[in-house]
């Protein structure tokens, strides 16, 4: 395998700066580039543009061109894609591309991974060429461009407008806009749940449940990154009593108030946790008690004890903190949009949503909008896990303008902490108006037109 492939990883993945395509339905060229951002949007991108433009079609060609799952159909979606050229832009100075040089539109296309000028891998895809029965039989170009790419690490969570996150492990076709004898190849899965038939209502359970996995896994590392051995714990107990005289000095009374002060702390932040389900509760009345009871010249000794337990339960909620976090952003941001409805997020009980009056209501109780805009935030949690670029066609659907105006921070807040880029394509004069240095518009520019690059 080719060294400099391997030696390709990435230690953060890098972020789309700017998209181009030329060719586009054979009529359009576009520039796409990310702007700076003086209001903490710097991970927003926004495509603008009128119906038939192509901006679905970008969105598609952005999650094949990066996906390096070498038989999942990807390649195949991009040769059926109506273009001439298409290119991806990192911050990291990694340029991948689809090109044709032929004036066909569709069929034999040449990928290239590029990075500051110089080409690391290139390959021809054909689409009669014979399909390895085996991976030791596939072209070594072929390997190397797909390794590159899980290496570069820019995975994208696709969102379409038919709410479905697309995975393409299964071929469905569609007309593309204006070239009705050109067909595009999709495929509809929903967090590696098969979804057979279109109710809403089943994209949106299956959401919910991904979004509690991820959460969970999030826990998980956290809760074991939080936990000392028993050997090191009782051999700091040990090295602490040896040590005890030394913290005579410091005062009876400053003993007893610093670990009744700790104490009364780390009860209040855990109770945060455990509400969530993330910890069991932690009273820490009976500790001050016996404190607060304790014979004076015991209490070095019970400093010396008590501390490394209490260092232990810091560092559980610390690696615990960022799933806290999710949770109670999430519902706190969704029961700020429902009117009449609490949202709660537990560990262990899922995602709930409830009246005032404390009836449990379930997806299929909700209006379209809310059931949207569960989907949206739900998909989000799943996102800050896996992916790098989190891409929504139309994220406005069913959504009234008062919430289309709080939209899109909610969803910053969701992947807040991560690298996560949002990427949308929208309509929507209220997400556009809030956002406008993050907007690049798709303004129709003939491809005949252009000048040629």
């Amino acid at each position: 395998m080719n060294k400099s492939i391997d030696s390709e990883k990435q230690s953060l993945p890098a972020k789309v700066v700017s998209l181009s395509i030329e060719g586009l339905f054979d009529e359009f060229n576009y520039s796409i580039e990310s702007q700076p951002s003086l209001d903490g949007h710097e991970n927003l991108m926004i495509l603008y543009g009128n119906n038939g433009c192509g901006k679905t079609t970008i969105l598609n060609l952005l999650v094949h061109v990066l996906s390096p799952e070498p038989y999942a159909g990807h390649r195949t979606a991009i040769g059926n894609a109506p273009f001439k050229k298409f290119a991806v832009f990192l911050s990291d100075g990694h340029c991948i591309e689809a090109s044709r040089d032929s004036d066909k539109l569709t069929g034999e296309y040449t990928l290239t991974i590029t990075r500051d000028g110089s080409t690391l891998v290139e390959y021809v895809w054909e689409r009669e060429k014979k399909r390895p029965e085996t991976e030791d039989e596939e072209e070594p170009a072929y390997i190397d461009y797909c390794k590159l790419l899980k290496n570069i690490g820019v995975t994208v969570h696709f969102l379409s407008d038919s709410r479905k996150v697309q995975s393409f492990k299964k071929e469905r076709r569609r007309l593309v806009s204006r070239m009705s004898e050109v067909k595009s190849l999709y495929s509809v899965e929903f967090g590696g749940v098969r979804v057979d038939g279109d109710e809403e209502q089943t994209w949106v359970r299956d959401a919910m449940k991904n979004a509690v996995q991820s959460v969970r896994s999030l826990a998980l590392a956290g809760t074991s990154r939080g936990y000392d051995s028993a050997n090191s714990i009782y051999k700091d107990i040990i090295g602490r009593i040896v040590a005890a005289e030394s913290h005579e000095s410091e005062g009876q009374l400053a003993i007893k108030t610093k670990l009744h002060d700790r104490l009364q702390e780390l009860g209040e932040r855990n109770e945060e946790f455990a509400s969530l389900g993330l910890t069991p509760s932690l009273d820490t009345h009976d500790f001050i008690d016996l404190i607060n009871s304790a014979n004076g010249d015991l209490l070095p000794t019970v400093d010396a004890v008590l501390n490394p337990y209490l260092d232990g339960v810091t560092a559980r909620l610390d690696a615990l903190q960022d799933a806290q976090q999710v949770i109670s952003s999430f519902a706190e941001l969704m029961t700020g949009f429902y009117h009449g409805k609490i949202v709660s997020f537990d560990i262990a009980e899922g995602i709930t949503v409830n009246t005032t009056s404390n009836k449990e209501l379930q997806p299929e109780d909700l209006s379209s909008g809310e059931q949207q805009l569960l989907l949206l935030m739900c998909n989000a949690i799943t996102a800050r896990k896996n992916c790098s670029v989190f891409a929504i066609d139309e994220p406005e659907l069913s959504l009234n303008v008062k919430w289309q105006r709080k939209l899109i921070d909610a969803l910053l807040k969701m992947l807040d902490g991560t690298n996560c880029q949002l990427l949308l394509a929208t309509h929507s004069l209220e997400i556009l108006s809030l956002y406008v240095d993050q907007v690049a518009e798709l303004a129709m520019e003939q491809a005949s037109d252009a000048e040629p690059a």
